[in-house]
């Protein structure tokens, strides 16, 4: 009988452990809960920056790319231009000279007529 009692007492010692087992597991379970939910969203987030530098990167190339024409806002000769690759072209950039200053300016050189 004795032997009966101490297995008893054993068993509901291993019931206690285990039962204090669970109660951890499920507190763990609850506190991660909001991690694991949360881990899609930050690995499409992540996605979402990557694609959003891809296109940065290709808007980049594509401006470094294009072309650009200004247009005179007379008719003249572009007697000075001052830029470096990646500048834009604003303001004093472009100096341009309206023809007729520049006939003068070459028959005033030559002499007169």
């Amino acid at each position: 009988m004795q032997r009966a009692a101490e297995s008893t007492f054993d068993l509901a010692l291993v019931l206690q452990a285990l039962e204090r087992t669970r109660a951890t597991v499920n507190l763990s379970r609850v506190e991660l809960a909001p991690e694991i939910a949360e881990r899609p969203l930050r690995e499409q987030l992540a996605e979402t920056d990557r694609a959003i530098a891809q296109i940065g990167q290709e808007l980049a190339e594509g401006e470094a790319a294009r072309e650009t024409v200004v247009t005179a806002p007379e008719s003249g000769t572009v007697t000075a231009l001052r830029a470096v690759v990646g500048d834009r072209a604003s303001g004093p950039a472009l100096r341009d000279q309206p023809r007729h200053r520049l006939r003068g300016a070459r028959s005033a050189r030559a002499g007169p007529p």
